[in-house]
């Protein structure tokens, strides 16, 4: 079949298969691959009614990054469609590449501006798709790494497709040369600094040598990696309600050891995934089945990677955001009429209420303050209220608790000192937690 033909019959179909109704948004760098995504796209919006826009994400990474961006936004005006451009600033966590830096903050733009149902396309192709296998295979990952990148999936409020993947990247500059596009040539792409490009521009010439549809091949093995992997989600999804824990989007200790060990991994990252986090290496795996799970009753244990904390509460594992930096030594003084933001809590705000709250014409020098420790509510300890009340330990020392004129008056939504609460239909003032975003 044509070259030109095939490529325009591909993405002809997938725009028929997922809707012509929907908004497609190219993802767009102005080089060889995306140009070509690109006039794809509006070749067959000749053909039918769609909706295009083009995103270009200007990383800053390069001297002439800006001049790229009027050259895609000329590209652009030349056939009609819709043009987007935002900067971006990439920041560097301890450990991390630059490749994967820049990769996730691109993402993180596509994910703003996408809509319920739009589709983002990008025009990684079957050489790409080899690269992210033994990119992986390099990285020790598992089935679902090696599974690499489907054609479309779940993205932010929409979806992220790649329907470029069964072409080379020979077969995509043969289609820009017979069409006469230009492209961009970030210098970038030739620093071996970049393990992508060392890849590419080592090892994959030299494997072709030997095997000249290497990357088909590689396509191939992460399509029945992706096969076996989707399978296994079915059961593992299944598994997984079995062993929840007493809250939501937790994991019952005692139902996890009940597995053997490579099902406890696989069950761990799992659920770790289906929650949108990271995966712990391996050696942070060992601390999770040897310090977590077998921790004593009364053990608190944590581990912890980057975005990710993982903590245990008697019988549940719960996997959550690292928590934000917050002093519970501090005392704030508050008048009540405005919010007050307290970082690592969140917003607390004071509102009328009736019949209920602390009685206003008793709120006198009012102080926010945290748990210490020996703190009384009525006649019990404020110890033994956050146990009853749920509260889980490493939130006990973020609950705002009020005071007046030095004595506990209120804990927000959970208890208010009797000597302070307004009686029968009276007005009050009770005190509310918004969390930060």
């Amino acid at each position: 079949m044509n070259l030109k033909y095939s490529l325009f019959e591909t993405i002809h179909q997938f725009c028929l298969d997922h809707g012509i109704e929907k908004n497609y948004w190219i993802a767009f760098s102005g080089g060889l691959d995306s140009q070509v995504l690109l006039h794809l796209f509006a070749e067959v919006r000749s053909v039918l009614p769609l909706s295009l826009r083009v995103i270009h994400v200007n990383h800053g990474l390069n001297s002439q990054a800006d001049q790229w961006v009027l050259q895609c936004e000329q590209r652009c005006r030349e056939l009609n469609i819709n043009f987007i451009t935002k900067k971006i600033s990439i920041q560097l966590n301890k450990g991390e590449s630059l490749e994967n830096a820049a990769r996730e903050a691109r993402y993180a733009v596509f994910s703003e501006f996408i809509k319920d149902d739009d589709i983002i396309v990008t025009a990684h192709h079957q050489d790409d798709q080899a690269e992210t296998m033994l990119l992986q295979l390099l990285r020790g990952a598992g089935l679902k790494g090696l599974a690499a990148m489907p054609t479309i999936k779940l993205f932010a409020k929409g979806f992220l497709a790649r329907p470029l993947l069964n072409y080379t990247r020979d077969e995509l500059k043969n289609y820009a040369e017979q069409n006469k596009l230009s492209w961009i040539e970030d210098d970038s792409n030739a620093s071996q600094n970049f393990t992508r490009n060392f890849l590419r521009q080592e090892i994959f010439p030299l494997l072709k040598k030997r095997w000249p549809n290497v990357a088909e091949v590689f396509s191939r093995s992460a399509l029945h990696c992706a096969e076996a992997q989707a399978m296994l989600g079915v059961i593992v999804e299944k598994e997984l309600a079995s062993i929840q824990g007493s809250q939501p989007n937790t994991l019952s200790v005692k139902k996890l050891l009940q597995q053997g060990l490579a099902q406890q991994k696989y069950l761990i990252r799992a659920w770790l995934g289906q929650q949108g986090f990271s995966l712990p290496a391996t050696v942070k795996m060992k601390h999770i089945l040897q310090d977590m799970l077998h921790a004593g009753a009364d053990k608190q244990p944590m581990v912890a990677w980057p975005g990710v904390e993982l903590r245990r509460y008697r019988d549940d594992l719960f996997a959550m955001l690292p928590l934000t930096d917050h002093d519970a030594g501090q005392v704030l003084v508050w008048d009540l009429n405005n919010p007050l933001s307290i970082q690592g809590v969140g917003i607390l705000a004071a509102r009328p209420v009736q019949g209920s709250g602390l009685n206003p014409t008793l709120v006198k020098n009012v102080t926010v303050c945290f748990r210490q420790g020996g703190e009384v509510g009525g006649h019990h300890a404020l110890k033994k209220y956050f146990q009853e009340w749920g509260i889980l330990p490493w939130l006990r020392d973020r609950v705002p608790l009020i005071f007046v004129d030095g004595e506990l008056a209120a804990v927000p939504g959970r208890w208010i000192a009797r000597k302070y609460a307004v009686a029968g239909h009276e007005s009050g003032v009770e005190f509310v937690i918004f969390k930060s975003s």
